[in-house]
């Protein structure tokens, strides 16, 4: 299920060479966390858009075996 919301970039964490997990804080759901495939790749679109404090509309898939959700699209 692919949901919406406006939140905060409360801290970014390396996962891998090109992934990264980010804690976010939500109006609609409280605190989150996601996973960015290929945010550090440098062709990515997620480049440039994941510093701390930003404040972001996003889409997420939501995960149903975990807390850790799939980041599919962000606005500034």
């Amino acid at each position: 299920m692919i949901e919406e919301t406006q939140g905060i970039i409360l801290r970014t964490i390396r996962y891998s060479e090109s992934s990264l997990i980010v804690h976010w804080l939500t109006e609609d759901h409280g605190r989150i966390s996601t996973m960015v495939r290929g945010a550090l790749k440098p062709k990515s679109s997620f480049r440039g858009k994941l510093d701390l404090f930003y404040v972001c509309q996003l889409s997420f898939q939501r995960s149903t075996r975990s807390t850790l959700h799939n980041l599919r699209e962000i606005n500034l």
